[in-house]
C-alpha cells in the first residue's frame, strides 16, 4: 500500500491547537491502530507538522486529513500531500 506525506502549516496567530490537540492525537492513535498512520509529529519550530499515511490512494489520504479534528477546526492553514516512495531506510510500507 502506498505511503503519503502530508506537510501541514499552522496559523502564525490565533492558534486553536491547544483546545483541539487531544482530539487530534486520539484520531492519530485510531489511524495508527488501523494501520493507516506510519508517523506524525510537529516541525521543530512548531508552526506545522509532518504526517505519513499509508493509504490506498491520494483520495483516501486526503479523506484521512479531512476527518482530522485539526482540519475540521481550522487549525491547518495549508496542507501539501505527496505520494512518497522511500528507497533507503526503515520507512517501508507496513505489511
Amino acid at each position: 500500500m502506498p505511503l503519503f506525506t502530508l506537510a501541514l502549516r499552522f496559523p502564525a496567530s490565533g492558534d486553536r491547537r491547544p483546545r483541539v490537540r487531544s482530539r487530534h492525537r486520539e484520531y492519530l492513535d485510531e489511524l495508527k491502530n488501523e494501520g493507516k498512520l506510519v508517523a506524525a509529529g510537529p516541525w521543530g519550530h512548531d508552526h506545522g507538522a509532518l504526517i505519513v499515511y499509508q493509504a490506498q490512494d491520494a483520495d483516501e489520504a486526503r479523506k484521512l486529513l479531512d476527518n482530522d479534528p485539526y482540519a475540521k477546526e481550522g487549525v491547518v492553514v495549508d496542507a501539501e500531500l505527496h505520494e512518497w516512495q522511500p528507497v533507503v531506510g526503515n520507512a517501508s510500507p507496513l505489511s
